[in-house]
């Protein structure tokens, strides 16, 4: 059974950071990195999932991270992000909605981003902006969602090569 591996990479910020010299940092951050460490020992499940989340709070850098084992499911929800592991091919669709996606509201879809071929990888990118209420400070943020299906082990997969397809739904944030 090959290993299922999702890398959810989340940037947030607001728009104390939307110029110079704090969009520098922003812009810098990662979006696919070396799989933890810890991921080693958490490869019994047929599915790994790696959270990494950036904002103000941190710079930008030294992010809050989360690693998890995962079993694999008819449909797996991460975000905007389905994945469909049991089919064949596996699929990965992007589900826009507006609590995971934020604003600007976008039409209301189901597209598949790519199909997953085993020993590669692809990358879902989306964006939007939040707000708790009619008074309350935006908050912005970035996904960036790493798929892949592999033979075998390699904390390094995501770096090592780039991301065969490419799936944006990147709006305007304002």
């Amino acid at each position: 059974m090959a290993l299922l591996v999702i890398q959810e990479i989340c940037t947030e910020w607001t728009k104390a950071s939307r110029g110079a010299p704090r969009a520098t940092l922003r812009n810098a951050v990662p979006e696919n990195v070396v799989l933890s460490d810890a991921s080693r020992g958490n490869c019994g499940s047929a599915g790994l999932y790696h959270r990494l989340c950036y904002g103000e709070w941190n710079d930008f850098s030294s992010p809050v991270e989360s690693l998890a084992n995962v079993e694999l499911g008819e449909e797996m929800l991460f975000g905007c992000v389905r994945i469909y592991p049991l089919e064949d091919p596996p699929r990965v669709v992007f589900a826009y909605d507006m609590a995971h996606g934020g604003a600007p509201e976008r039409e209301s879809r189901l597209e598949t981003a790519f199909e997953l071929q085993r020993n590669a990888w692809g990358r879902v990118v989306y964006n939007g902006r939040f707000s708790e209420g009619y008074e309350s400070v935006w908050t912005y943020r970035k996904t960036v969602c790493n798929i892949g299906l592999f033979d075998c082990y390699n904390a390094k997969v995501l770096v090592d090569s780039g991301p065969a397809c490419v799936y944006k739904s990147l709006a305007r944030l304002r």
